[in-house]
């Protein structure tokens, strides 16, 4: 988008110092305007998408909380409670001083 603004700004400077006239100023100033429009709705497009892929995950999250206390409380096995913490917790992080 930066490169359609740049653009933009160098159709302005190209104008101001009178080396295109005014039609072929207002063609082209539309065209990188139509570009930069579209740019924006894909962004905005692909940030929606983001949104909802992190509600997904969201959900998926809590169906497996939800199941790892149905479970942990049904047996006494390590090995199965391991198991069962494996389906909520993806990665541990720790400091060691």
């Amino acid at each position: 988008m930066g490169k359609e603004y740049k653009a933009l700004d160098n159709l302005l400077i190209m104008r101001e110092d009178g080396e295109i006239d005014k039609e072929t100023f207002l063609r082209r100033k539309e065209i990188r305007e139509t570009n930069i429009k579209v740019i924006k709705e894909k962004i905005n497009e692909l940030e929606e998408r983001i949104k909802r892929s992190q509600a997904m995950d969201d959900k998926r999250r809590l169906a497996n909380i939800e199941n790892f206390f149905t479970k942990w409380e049904q047996t006494d096995s390590i090995e199965l409670k391991n198991q069962f913490l494996r389906m909520i917790i993806d990665n541990i992080i720790y400091k060691r001083e």
